[in-house]
Parts: structure tokens; C-alpha cells; sequence
């Protein structure tokens, strides 16, 4: 076989086994409650990120931007963190408005929200400032990775 002939199937294979991943992890959302932002009980859970700020933050904090353009949407609250490391700054969707896309959106503003209270700035990643690279098949998954990073996974 050709060397394009063998990108091409990477490449088929790689998007094939992305989207079967993909499939069986909202498949395991569906089954778990945990998975969907609610304990067992059926409460909802919070989202929580550790900050490395001062105690007073907890006090007199305002709402940072990414987390005050969902206020209406997501109860916030701010406490001590444990062992004396910082803030814990916890969000969750307020009654009535637990889905999803919110979910993913809090996920996405408590992350936003550390970098800006920690470094003053929000990184970004895309766009990319070297501009655009080759397609490559570990490219195409590395890409995949990105796009969805911020709104799933780990806080």
C-alpha cells in the first residue's frame, strides 16, 4: 500500500475509534447519575476549583466575569479551602436549569475563572499563534482533545 493510502486509513480508523469512544461515554452518562452532574440522591452536584488566593477573596468576592455571565443560571459559592491552600470556588445549575450544555458551560467558566483570579489572564489555545500545521492523523486526535478539553474531564 501507498503512504497515503495508509494515512487515510490512520486517519479513518483514528475518527472511528474517537466516535465509538465518544458514543460509549455518553452511553456511560446515561446510565451513571454521578456522570450527570447529580449524586445519588439526585441532587445536583457542585463544580469546584481550588484557587491560589488569598482568604479574603472568600469574603468580599464579586462573581469574576466567565461565572457572572451565567449568574442567573448557577448558584456560587466561595469558602476556604482545605489544609489553609487557597479558595474553593464552587458552582452548580440552579433549579430548573440542569443540562448538559450548562453544565459543560460551568465546567468551562470555573476554569476561565481560576486563570483569572490566578494569573490575571485566560490562556488560550486556539486560535493557534504559530497558524496552521500539516494534517496528521495523531494531529486530528491531538485537535479532538482541544476542542472538547475544557468542557469535560477533571476541573
Amino acid at each position: 500500500m501507498s503512504k497515503t493510502v495508509n494515512r487515510s486509513l490512520a486517519v479513518v480508523l483514528a475518527t472511528a475509534g474517537g466516535l465509538t469512544a465518544q458514543r460509549l461515554w455518553k452511553l456511560h452518562e446515561q446510565r451513571n447519575p454521578a456522570a450527570q452532574g447529580k449524586d445519588t440522591a439526585g441532587s445536583l452536584r457542585w463544580n469546584v476549583v481550588t484557587i491560589q488566593a488569598p482568604h479574603e477573596l472568600s469574603v468580599d468576592a464579586e462573581l469574576p466575569d466567565p461565572l457572572r455571565r451565567l449568574s442567573s443560571k448557577v448558584e456560587v459559592r466561595f469558602r476556604p479551602a482545605p489544609g489553609d491552600r487557597g479558595v474553593e470556588l464552587a458552582a452548580r445549575p440552579r433549579e430548573g436549569f440542569e443540562d448538559e450544555g450548562l453544565r459543560r458551560e460551568i465546567r468551562e467558566a470555573l476554569r476561565d475563572s481560576k486563570q483569572l483570579i490566578e494569573t490575571g489572564e485566560i490562556l488560550r489555545i486556539l486560535p493557534r499563534p504559530e497558524g496552521a500545521r500539516p494534517a496528521t492523523p495523531t494531529g486530528a486526535i491531538v485537535d479532538l482533545a482541544e476542542r472538547i478539553g475544557k468542557k469535560g474531564g477533571v476541573l
